[in-house]
């Protein structure tokens, strides 16, 4: 994934059991923010979980949808590139 990249929200991370999809929405990735420098960087308050966690979620993606929103701190993990 990189800036400029077109993404589409994915249903990975979050199990929404029972309820309908909602439609795809398009969006544009319009910038990638890296909360770590290198390998195994975090910041000494950061449990094992949380570690675990963060590498899930992987990096923070603010998004400009196609309905005209912004979402800052999107999380990669969730988050699929059609283009």
């Amino acid at each position: 994934m990189k800036v400029g990249s077109i993404v589409a929200q994915t249903r990975d991370l979050v199990d929404l059991s029972g309820q309908s999809p909602p439609p795809e929405i398009l969006g544009i990735v319009i910038e990638i923010h890296d909360w770590k420098t290198k390998e195994d960087d975090y910041p000494d308050e950061v449990s094992d979980f949380q570690k675990r966690w963060l590498e899930k979620l992987g990096r923070r993606i603010d998004v400009l949808w196609s309905s005209g929103k912004m979402t800052k701190s999107f999380a990669e993990a969730s988050l699929r590139v059609i283009v």
